[in-house]
């Protein structure tokens, strides 16, 4: 990337630029919108015209100038970040975890996928778009709460899975997590606190592996996506066996990212993970910028076993009271990956205490624990009969064990065996003593990979140094020791149990009092486990020790022998010069004598004879003790050529061990020269395969270049098809519009008309219906009449028994409706009958009369309704135009939609081309924004139609009646 510039604050037409620093880089951003992404850029040079460049921070898009944002959306009314015209994706991925979006009662919400249970609006996110921040935000269903991340829930119900099966939980995971929902997150943790180390993702597995493989075996890089999908789904036992393989767990840059976060700003931990990505293959740089914003990280490799078990149990103190005392089982639980814990609790809890208060807490920690203690030995006393050694203590304690897992984690002193009796073993000797502590310390102190021996012996020695009693202070040894045996008394538990082991939310498992059996067996076979740990460790340090002094002894031999050849020389030595002086000494008495031995002939007595003579005696004396010396010598000289035969026979025997060795070294060589032979065949025929390979991939590569070039043609072809496409689209979408125009105003006046025509026949069936009513009223007062009328012309045919026939054919009473309104002329000839049979009064004529002028007045009401059925029929068939035409324009709207969906993103350049094609978009969008007006007008017009439908089967319904 092109080196940038100095940046400083500027403007694009109307719009303000401002300068803000992103990821560490000064950046332009408008001062109308300081926090939106998408309209953040930062300022390159280009390398061949060397004119500035500006790349979009959030799609990495280049320009030579700056959007005048001001203008664009004084132009378009409708913001490009408005909720009407950003709509949210339908799928989001948070770390693996799937969210789709499902509609339901109350909008659009996200609802996680591939879950181990149904999920309950407590996991499902309802987006929500900022505009001020240029993205969505995620308010949950239930809580209300807000999230710029989705959270990875299928990644916390598989970590509790792995746990469950690993660690050998009883239960079931998912009871427990569904007496969890909504904090998913602090049960994952809370178990990976109390059992061992969390199981990660599979990225984050396979960058501990590859720290692994960095670290020990560069060869086993290349396997490690293989080795990976191996252990898919198990990623806590992969990790395991790489731990108790290698060693030590390494930190990798996103456990440190994650630890500076959680230490300086917790609210920034859900994104650790699209940081650590985007500075892929950059890991310093992002650590160098997180060093200069917080300062240097608080948690490193290199801290040491006191300090971390002193920050683990400070951060129990301060935020979980209760566990404070079990620091170093969970450290021996951790064990190899203490640091990971120690990140984990600053994790699930909150950022360190400083270095005053952590001081301050230790102190109140080692004062609390001497008193229990004291209390410890008190009632010791009382239970001395039953607990006379440790081994008892610890026989008793396999028996009678009460559970004390993390829900009573405040009984630390009950977990202790009294002190005098501790004192009473550490008083019986060195041996003792060191048992003791190697049973009790060696699992919180050895890590998961054994140490080199004279590190343990070392170690082994200075746990018996420290458990005199002048070393017996407030130290995390002590505190271990008197921590690490169980309770062997039920009783002594009760009495020593703290109130704070009973706080709410001391442990996240249910209360274990309806399940007594299970939890006594669990914690019978925790002890044994941690009995069966003890042991293997110790016979480790035991093995390690027996390694050791078999090393010292033989070294102690070799030097013996160094010696024994050392003194050999110097009494050789010794031996040549004491025979060298008794030869000088001998040879000059001999001398001595042969001189004197002429004058011993001549004794004439004169004064030098006597003199030689005395001489003589004396040196006659010498040469006595000489001899004696020399006898002894003779002695001496014999045991040491006694000494030397043996030496000699030594050395012979180191001669020809030599020579089996040098003969064995020989063979070795051989045989290594025969690998190395056969290494360098293996080499030259991976050379061999290289090159093929090489071959075959500038073979494979000229023809993806080949492909590429055919690629860019066929691109370039496409691009131009699109750009006369899309012309033809906008001439398609204007005379669409044109022809909406014109249906618009066409259904327009059809709806006037059509609302005038309904007034009009409104009108008039009111005027029809105030008719009917009168002529109704009317027609009832003249039936009763005429229903008088008949019963006295029933009781005149009566009496006029010579007409009885006639009348009865016509007997007016039982006379239907339908009959009654028959035509005139039956009427009149009817009536003309019986007016010429019987003499009818005047009364009955005006009757027949009135009843006449009805059936005119109901025919005349008919042919008016069939008149409006008529105009009914015509309305009904306008109706059906007007939907015809709907229709038709809900397809053009589709199929604009269609191809407005269909028309791909194309990038922001600087090229005229490039510029035609924005304009295009910029052509869709008002296109778009046209099609949403439209289709809000053609559904304001089926509610008309709609309202025009219910008021004309309004209208029928009343003529029918």
């Amino acid at each position: 990337m092109p080196m940038g510039c100095e940046v400083g604050p500027c403007t694009s037409g109307s719009t303000r630029y401002i300068v803000c620093e992103v990821q560490g880089q000064q950046c332009l951003v408008p001062q109308s919108h300081p926090n939106n992404l998408n309209l953040t850029f930062f300022v390159t040079l280009d390398p061949q015209s060397g004119q500035q460049l500006y790349v979009n921070v959030a799609t990495n898009a280049k320009s030579w100038v700056l959007p005048d944002i001001e203008a664009e959306a004084a132009v378009d009314p409708s913001p490009k970040d408005s909720d009407a015209a950003i709509s949210p994706p339908a799928a989001v991925t948070a770390s693996g975890t799937s969210y789709e979006l499902t509609p339901s009662d109350d909008g659009e919400r996200y609802v996680p996928q591939r879950l181990p249970f149904e999920p309950l609006p407590v996991h499902c996110w309802r987006p929500v778009w900022e505009a001020s921040e240029g993205h969505f935000v995620y308010k949950n269903c239930e809580t209300a709460e807000r999230a710029t991340k989705l959270p990875p829930l299928e990644h916390y119900c598989d970590a509790v899975r792995q746990l469950y099966g690993f660690y050998r939980i009883e239960g079931s995971y998912i009871d427990v997590i569904r007496q969890h929902f909504g904090s998913e997150r602090w049960l994952a943790e809370s178990l990976s606190i109390q059992y061992g180390p969390m199981p990660l993702r599979s990225e984050e597995a396979m960058e501990v592996a590859e720290c692994y493989f960095h670290r020990y075996d560069r060869s086993k890089l290349a396997g490690t996506d293989n080795l990976l999908e191996k252990w898919r789904g198990n990623e806590i036992a992969f990790v395991d066996a790489l731990c108790k393989e290698y060693g030590k767990r390494p930190r990798t840059t996103r456990e440190r990212v994650r630890a500076i976060y959680a230490q300086h700003d917790p609210a920034k931990m859900l994104y650790c993970d699209e940081q650590v990505d985007q500075y892929k293959k950059r890991e310093e740089e992002l650590l160098k910028v997180l060093e200069r914003q917080f300062g240097p990280e608080l948690i490193t490799e290199t801290e040491s076993m006191e300090d971390i078990t002193q920050r683990v149990r400070c951060q129990l103190l301060k935020y979980d009271p209760a566990r404070a005392a079990e620091a170093e089982k969970l450290l021996m639980k951790h064990m190899g990956a203490e640091v990971q814990l120690l990140e984990l609790l600053v994790c699930h809890y909150g950022p360190e205490v400083g270095l005053e208060e952590r001081e301050h807490l230790l102190k109140g920690f080692a004062q609390t624990v001497w008193g229990d203690t004291d209390d410890a030995s008190k009632e010791s006393r009382e239970v001395a009969d039953k607990e006379p050694s440790v081994e008892e203590a610890t026989a008793a304690a396999k028996e009678t064990a009460t559970p004390t897992t993390e829900t009573n984690a405040g009984n630390c002193a009950s977990d202790n065996m009294p002190y005098e009796s501790r004192n009473e073993n550490a008083s019986k000797g060195p041996v003792s003593r060191m048992r003791l502590f190697a049973e009790d310390l060696a699992p919180a102190l050895v890590p998961r990979v054994a140490m080199p021996s004279n590190s343990v012996a070392l170690e082994v020695k200075t746990s018996a140094e420290t458990d005199t009693p002048k070393a017996l202070s407030h130290t995390a040894a002590v505190e271990a020791a008197f921590t690490a045996l169980p309770e062997p008394d039920d009783t002594v538990w009760r009495l020593r149990r703290t109130p704070s082991a009973t706080q709410d939310g001391a442990s996240f498992l249910p209360d274990a009092s309806p399940h007594a059996d299970m939890v006594w067996r669990k914690h019978a076979e925790i002890l044994e486990v941690e009995r069966r740990m003890r042991e293997r460790e110790f016979q480790k340090q035991q093995k390690s020790i027996q390694l050791e002094e078999e090393r010292l002894a033989r070294e102690f031999e070799a030097h013996q022998r160094l010696a024994a050849f050392e003194s050999e020389r110097r009494w050789k030595e010794e031996t040549t010069k004491v025979m060298e002086f008794a030869e000088g000494a001998a040879l000059h008495t001999v001398q001595q004598l042969i001189r004197l031995q002429p004058r011993q002939g001549d004794a004439s007595g004169s004064e030098e004879c006597v003199e030689d003579v005395a001489r003589q005696k004396k040196y006659s004396q010498t040469i006595e003790a000489l001899n004696s010396a020399n006898g002894v010598l003779v002695e001496q000289f014999a045991h040491m050529k006694v000494q030397l035969g043996e030496a000699l026979a030594s050395v012979e025997s180191y001669a020809e061990r030599n020579e089996r060795l040098r003969a064995e070294n020989v063979r070795m060589a051989n045989k290594f020269a025969d690998v190395q032979r056969q290494y360098e065949l293996e080499l030259q025929g991976m050379r061999m395969h290289l090159d093929d390979t090489r071959v075959r991939a500038a073979t494979r590569i000229s023809e993806q270049e080949v492909k590429l070039l055919h690629l860019k043609k066929q691109e370039e072809e496409a691009v131009a098809n699109l750009l006369r496409e899309l012309e033809r689209e906008r001439d398609n979408t204007a005379a669409a519009t044109e022809a909406w125009e014109r249906g618009k105003v066409e259904a327009q006046a059809n709806i006037a008309s059509l609302q005038q025509q309904l007034a009009t026949t409104v009108e008039e069936r009111e005027c029809l219906k105030a008719t009917l009513s009168s002529r109704e009223v009317a027609l009832r007062a003249r039936t009763k009449e005429l229903e008088e009328l008949y019963d006295v012309m029933g009781r005149q045919r009566a009496v006029r028994s010579e007409v009885g026939s006639q009348t009865e054919a016509l007997d007016f009473g039982v006379v239907p409706a339908e009959v009654r309104a028959s035509a005139d002329s039956f009427s009149a000839s009817l009536s003309t009958q019986l007016t010429y049979l019987v003499s009818v009064p005047p009364e009955v004529r005006n009757v027949q009369n009135a009843l006449s002028e009805s059936q005119r007045t109901v025919l005349e009401l008919l042919a008016e309704r069939k008149k409006l059925m008529a105009e009914c029929e015509q309305a009904h068939a306008a109706i059906g135009m007007l939907r015809q035409q709907v229709r038709s324009l809900e397809s053009t709207v589709e199929k604009l939609e269609l191809r407005y969906l269909a028309v791909p993103d194309i990038p922001v350049c600087a090229t005229p081309q490039d510029v035609a094609v924005a304009n295009l978009k910029g052509d869709l969008l008002k296109v778009g924004n046209q099609l949403l007006k439209t289709d809000a007008e053609s559904t304001q017009l089926k509610r008309e139609i709609r309202g025009l439908r219910s008021l004309l089967s309004l209208y029928m319904s009343n003529a029918k009646k």
